[in-house]
């Protein structure tokens, strides 16, 4: 069984099992030797790849310059429209090493930025997250992460293992479009990040109830949640003495399915540090978040800050929404760099069209209509949770919550593309 160093340098694709005797325990702690190593699925198991056309994720030059027109493009390809985005959006490129990300340290937008296509590890920090200002196509980016570290997914397989139910401890969101508002991520001492953006939405998530591996892919279980899924954006927080990591950029980040910026905190948990800093104010929020109040609530004390639009602590009460609401928009570094590549396809073409979360028009109107639900103004979790259970999962072929031409045809929705 290869290591997980061994098998993230061979960029390997092979599927590992859990050994007999790990399969078989059912109580007491479940040794780390018993665990499946982390080994990434294969494009065609991946919930982010699967659907690309064939040939199309091999590439010469995995680089890209990201522009704005380069974002709409990719956009308009999956009818995402960035008129219902508003002026301020948050993005997140999954799969994307940011290139030259100290341009960014002092805050400054910039028109354009590099990405490379590559792969998340669940291991460093092999994603990009931003704020993209539409009206002047200007951009703040920084590293961070979009799926869980290898530390939850542990957590996940050895609570599956066990037979602990319902075993959600990591999960990963598709890509998409979602809405998040302002408020303090896991309002517990000693880990509270008050000023973080929580979600604000209806989401579907993939999540390993097998126990057999540890990546989610296309073939795991898929569910519908909303806040209480707890998938917010935050500081990423670097900690020394997680198990599992393996950096060489010396930089390790806590998330069990949250999307998550480099930097951190001060130690009173109060004050944003490094790119999330940075990352805030790019948003439109202060520097350092305004404690109002502080209150007790399970044995700890929550905060609120005068930017919040959601609720105190995990289940306090709600509270009106002063705060600014946000798109985040989750796309791969593949679709940034399909998109560079493919200037000369206008934005109707179907080479790479796809419907996903935050869709809308008439394309998702369509693929309402032949899967026999009432019509929405947007392709939402729950409809997107339909597409899961009763089309894509019983042909056999794994599920990933969106739709390609290509898929369309051989389930037999009639769309028109």
């Amino acid at each position: 069984m290869l290591t997980r160093r061994q098998a993230l340098q061979a960029g390997t694709a092979a599927a590992v099992a859990i050994t007999p005797a790990a399969r078989a325990q059912n109580a007491g702690p479940v040794q780390l030797a018993s665990f499946p190593d982390l080994v990434l699925p294969p494009d065609q198991a991946s919930i982010d790849y699967a659907q690309f056309p064939d040939g199309a994720l091999r590439a010469a030059n995995p680089h890209a310059i990201v522009t704005g027109n380069v974002l709409r493009k990719a956009l308009a390809w999956s009818s995402i429209d960035i008129r219902r985005l508003g002026p301020v959006v948050l993005f997140g490129l999954r799969g994307a090493d940011l290139v030259n990300a100290e341009q960014f340290e002092n805050g400054a937008l910039r028109d354009a930025f590099v990405i490379r296509d590559t792969r998340p590890d669940h291991v460093n920090l092999r994603c990009t997250l931003g704020v993209w200002r539409t009206a002047t196509d200007t951009f703040f980016a920084a590293r961070g992460s979009t799926v869980a570290h290898v530390t939850y997914l542990e957590r996940q397989c050895e609570a599956s293992m066990l037979g602990h139910a319902p075993p959600r401890i990591a999960n990963q969101m598709p890509t998409g479009v979602y809405r998040y508002g302002v408020g303090t991520h896991q309002n517990m001492e000693p880990s509270r990040q008050p000023g973080a953006f929580k979600l604000d939405d209806t989401i579907a998530t993939v999540r390993n109830l097998t126990g057999a591996s540890l990546v989610p892919t296309r073939f795991h279980s898929w569910e519908v949640g909303g806040q209480e899924t707890g998938n917010n954006i935050h500081a990423g927080e670097g900690r020394a003495g997680i198990r599992g990591r393996e950096t060489p950029e010396g930089f390790a980040y806590l998330s069990a399915g949250c999307q998550v910026v480099e930097g951190d905190y001060d130690a009173r948990r109060t004050i944003p540090t490094g790119p999330w800093r940075n990352f805030r104010v790019a948003a439109g929020l202060k520097p350092d978040p305004v404690i109002l109040r502080t209150h007790p609530r399970f044995r700890t004390t929550c905060v609120e800050t005068d930017e919040d639009s959601q609720r105190v602590c995990h289940y306090g009460d709600p509270k009106p929404g002063a705060g600014t609401a946000f798109s985040y928009v989750l796309l791969t570094g593949a679709e940034l760099r399909l998109a560079v590549q493919n200037q000369h396809l206008p934005h109707s073409s179907e080479a790479f069209a796809r419907i996903r979360k935050g869709s809308s028009g008439p394309r998702v109107a369509g693929l309402l209509r032949a899967m026999g639900l009432p019509p929405s103004e947007a392709f939402g979790a729950q409809a997107q949770h339909h597409l899961i259970q009763r089309w894509q999962q019983p042909a056999g072929r794994g599920a990933d919550g969106q739709i390609t031409p290509d898929e369309a045809r051989r389930l037999g929705l009639e769309i028109t593309w």
